[in-house]
């Protein structure tokens, strides 16, 4: 099922910083790697815990540039508002439903 960060119970508020504007199918710059990458997911819940045991949420992420392009990265590394940035946001259909649970 797919729900927006506002309307998901289950996420607190430390977490929902920590994902911050990504959401599925969004295009976005990491400031620390240099590079830009798609949310291919965020996982939250039992979910996340699936593929990262002790996080509440887990981003799937596929890099476009940097020296792996192609790369598929799973993490829960928070959003950092001096160093990343949106490049675009996702299609219209995917801004209010970007979050997975189970």
């Amino acid at each position: 099922m797919s729900v927006s960060v506002e309307l998901s119970a289950e996420l607190d508020p430390a977490a929902r910083a920590a994902i911050g504007p990504r959401r599925s199918g969004g295009i976005y710059r990491n400031g620390y790697l240099n590079l830009e990458y798609r949310v291919e997911a965020v996982l939250i819940g039992e979910s996340a815990r699936t593929e990262i045991s002790f996080s509440d949420f887990a981003l799937v992420e596929r890099d476009l540039t940097g020296s792996q392009v192609g790369r598929r990265r799973v993490h829960c590394t928070a959003w950092n508002d001096r160093r990343d940035e949106v490049v675009a946001p996702p299609p219209v259909e995917n801004q209010d439903s970007g979050l997975l649970e189970p």
